[in-house]
């Protein structure tokens, strides 16, 4: 019931959202990526002492030069012409990448990635990242897509300007407000202070959608001047506001909402008095961690996974022996959220979960499985690229974010972890992507 409860109440909110995307980015969503500053290869030569271009070089500046006045289909044939001649030329390659992503010919263009990577035997990050970028752009230009404003954040957090300017535009956007406050939302995700501020006033909304999700971003964000929405919030007669208040004043440290948690925890519905037991433990306040240390022992696997999160963001190993059963729950979501936990405990049995879960018939299972699997430093870029095959542009935005990042670094570990909260139920939203 609590997983239903969140899974309608998360779908509603994204959906009154109204995402989508203005036809200028759809328009740069169709320009090749050699004219997209974040996809070129730098210079190996400076200016005044370039080394004259080879006739294999000038062939791919010549590919270029279709691609970009739109003979795509001619662009492949050169690059095929060149990866003949010569299988490890990455030009060719990136080249090959653009033109097969330009044809919307996702599956060939990671193939045609995976065939240098075999050939080579190692990554290219430059490759890599052209990839991933090209497969956001794919998400990020379809309006009709709920991913579409976090494939432009991801974009914008990977120095994509022309994405950020996107959801700038978007923010502005008078004539549907549901966009414009969901691209403030990807806007606060990196950084914008006026954005941060809109999320402040939106977090005191009356509508719970707004509020609650304004609340999210702003515990993420870390915004210190949150405080008195955040207190607002748990006064919220509204269940899915209580929550994200509840979150926000662990997250944020928020001390003078200590009174109100305890009085949450005592007369709140089932799901609020875990998340305000998860906050005083947050704040350094035992007073909820009884509540936690029941939950693990009732059969409710959403009950055990929550307080296993928020024990664990303080060291607490206690839950080890609770949720390491749920890696064989019937329920594919709850054995990805146990793995998730665990792969810091029984790495080998939490990745075996996570791989199967990326095959599975139910996008809702790939998804989650994607996300985690993207979030963990540890996983493969051999594991990542084949995801951005997927039929669910969530699993493609998870595995092309961390790409797009740069996948021989370590990403954040994923918020639903660091932040130790027990919202391990909200990570089946697809909203919080």
């Amino acid at each position: 019931m609590i997983r239903l409860l969140l899974t309608i109440s998360s779908r509603v909110a994204a959906i009154a959202l109204g995402l989508g995307l203005t036809s200028p980015a759809a328009a740069h969503a169709q320009t090749p990526s050699a004219q997209r500053p974040a996809t070129q290869r730098p210079a190996t030569q400076s200016p005044t002492m370039q080394a004259p271009r080879t006739p294999a070089a000038a062939g791919i500046d010549a590919a270029r030069a279709q691609l970009a006045a739109g003979a795509a289909d001619r662009a492949l044939e050169l690059a095929n012409t060149a990866l003949i001649a010569n299988p490890l030329n990455v030009d060719a390659t990136l080249l090959k990448i653009d033109a097969l992503m330009a044809l919307k010919r996702r599956g060939d263009a990671v193939t045609a990635y995976e065939q240098w990577r075999g050939a080579s035997e190692k990554d290219d990050d430059g490759l890599l990242r052209a990839l991933a970028k090209g497969v956001l752009w794919e998400i990020g230009s379809d309006d009709r897509d709920l991913a579409a404003p976090y494939a432009l954040e991801a974009l914008a957090r990977a120095g994509d300007r022309n994405a950020r300017e996107a959801l700038v535009r978007q923010s502005k956007d008078a004539q549907d407000s549901g966009r414009a406050q969901q691209a403030t939302l990807m806007l606060a995700r990196l950084g914008e202070a006026s954005a941060l501020n809109a999320l402040v006033t939106m977090a005191s909304s009356e509508s719970p959608n707004t509020a609650s999700s304004a609340l999210r971003e702003l515990a993420d964000a870390n915004v210190s001047s949150a405080g008195p929405a955040v207190l607002k919030g748990l006064q919220s007669r509204n269940t899915f506001v209580q929550l994200s208040a509840a979150r926000a004043a662990g997250r944020l440290k928020i001390a003078s909402a200590k009174p109100t948690l305890v009085k949450l925890m005592a007369e709140g519905t089932f799901i609020v008095r875990l998340e305000s037991a998860a906050a005083l433990r947050a704040l350094g306040d035992p007073q909820g961690d009884a509540v936690l240390k029941r939950s693990l022992t009732q059969p409710y696997p959403d009950a055990t996974l929550m307080a296993a999160r928020a024990l664990a963001a303080t060291a607490d190993q206690s839950w080890t022996g609770s949720v390491k059963p749920l890696l064989a729950n019937p329920d594919g979501l709850f054995r990805f959220q146990a793995a998730e936990l665990l792969l810091s405990q029984d790495r080998a049995a939490a990745v075996d979960v996570l791989i199967k879960g990326t095959s599975d018939p139910n996008p809702m299972i790939r998804d989650e499985a994607a996300r985690i699997l993207a979030a963990d430093p540890g996983t493969s870029t051999t594991t990542l690229t084949p995801l951005l095959r997927d039929q669910s542009s969530w699993a493609r935005l998870h595995a092309a974010r961390r790409l797009a990042d740069g996948a021989t670094r370590k990403p954040a570990l994923s918020k639903k972890v660091a932040a130790g909260g027990p919202s391990s139920a909200f990570t089946r939203d697809r909203h919080w992507a």
